[in-house]
């Protein structure tokens, strides 16, 4: 990737960061319901994430830490959430809230990032790191789907679990 290409994306990349940190449902609903597609998800499939971290990158995954560890509303911990998958695998990210506390127009996007994984590992374990948290996911799922009779919740938790299976079965 060349540098001015390279220096797009990670502005793009900041940007919509930004959006999920200011953790409105409504406009990240936007990002990720958009008639073009989801870019949040097209974003993290993009392979940003493989980039190292520039000085304002690591100062938007503080916050997006900070706001995991200390807020209480649920919200924006998911909303920081997405912003930090932007930069790190699901694996390696401390979740702190449950699937069925997820606001159902995230669901499907929340589903599609806790079940992605690299397309090559980096580090050693990371590959038995990201196969026990999909495990752990494709279960905490599982009981939300059935646990949560809620028609808008299972067809958001189901639309974003069966997409990954889908494409977990064409690779």
């Amino acid at each position: 990737m060349d540098s001015d290409s390279e220096r797009k994306l990670r502005e793009l990349r900041l940007n919509l960061a930004e959006v999920c940190l200011e953790g409105r449902v409504d406009r990240v609903a936007a990002l990720c319901k958009n008639p073009a597609g989801d870019a949040l998800m097209t974003m993290i499939n993009s392979g940003v994430r493989h980039l190292a971290m520039t000085k304002a990158d690591q100062a938007v995954a503080e916050r997006c830490h900070r706001i995991l560890s200390v807020e209480h509303d649920t919200t924006r911990k998911v909303a920081a959430y997405l912003a930090l998958s932007l930069f790190s695998f699901p694996h390696s990210i401390e979740r702190s809230f449950d699937i069925v506390d997820v606001p159902t127009p995230l669901l499907t996007t929340v589903v599609k990032v806790l079940l992605s994984v690299p397309m090559f590992f980096t580090r050693d374990g990371a590959r038995r790191r990201a196969l026990a948290h999909v495990e752990a996911t494709v279960q905490e799922i599982h009981k939300a789907a059935t646990v949560i009779d809620e028609a808008d919740f299972r067809t958001e938790v189901l639309n974003g679990f069966g997409l990954m299976v889908f494409l977990y079965q064409r690779n």
